[in-house]
């Protein structure tokens, strides 16, 4: 099993953040499902 990862980088300010994701080939979820779930999540902090 092949292991992949999405990284993308996120500025806010002066900060900056390299974030990796981890999707196992084995869950029942998309990467698509996952991406709204993160999405979401970072609205309602209000990273986003």
């Amino acid at each position: 099993m092949q292991e992949s990862r999405l990284h993308f980088i996120k500025t806010r300010g002066k900060m900056i953040c390299l974030v990796t994701c981890h999707v196992s080939e084995m869950c029942r979820e998309t990467l698509q499902d996952k991406l709204k779930y993160i999405i979401a999540k970072c609205t309602d902090i209000g990273i986003l």
